[in-house]
């Protein structure tokens, strides 16, 4: 019996020690838990086309189309936007970004595969047929977690300074031709 009332008593210590451990403070290092603000807004095609001079349209035939604008903390209101356009297009789900202002070297797409194929090209559409674009793939692993298919195609408006980017990903693009994709979301009212 003493053995008993012993291990108790020691359970409980260990039970008190444990929870005056814990702390109502958050240290540094911690990452908050709760009230993550989501960094996109939506916005309207005329609220893009406010931001980016020659901004791209969703393709004939695009569902699920959706606009988005990047906010950036402590971002000055002159900053450039990243402008985002997320649609649905014979049921494969596409999300095209574009920025004004960018470097042509800056990555805006959000992707971050280790691509497997790359190639370049030109648009037929963009740039009067001589704008060039570098396109890559990335076929999924059924192994590994992700197991997803993705293609990326970047283009650049030099004239301006305004980068692009097309990505879909879905379970088999194989045979996808993203440039033509691309090509489609040009829009005539933008000149070049």
């Amino acid at each position: 019996m003493k053995k008993l009332v012993v291990l108790m008593l020691i359970a409980s210590m260990i039970a008190a020690s444990l929870c005056g451990c814990s702390s109502s403070k958050k240290t540094e290092t911690e990452a908050p838990t709760e009230g993550m603000a989501n960094p996109w807004i939506d916005i309207t095609e005329e609220d893009a086309k406010a931001e980016v001079p020659r901004s791209f349209k969703a393709p004939d035939g695009a569902t699920d189309i959706s606009w988005q604008s990047l906010t950036e903390k402590d971002a000055a209101e002159k900053d450039p936007k990243l402008i985002q356009l997320q649609f649905t297009l014979d049921g494969t789900d596409y999300c095209a970004r574009e920025k004004y202002g960018a470097p042509e070297d800056e990555d805006i797409s959000g992707m971050h595969y280790t691509w497997a194929g790359v190639s370049d090209g030109k648009f037929s559409n963009w740039g009067d047929g001589n704008c060039t674009y570098k396109s890559s793939s990335y076929v999924g692993d059924e192994n590994d977690a992700n197991d997803m298919d993705a293609m990326l195609i970047e283009w650049y408006d030099i004239e301006i300074g305004i980068k692009y980017s097309l990505s879909a990903t879905g379970e088999d693009l194989n045979g996808l031709d993203i440039a033509a994709i691309a090509d489609m979301m040009y829009s005539s009212e933008n000149g070049k």
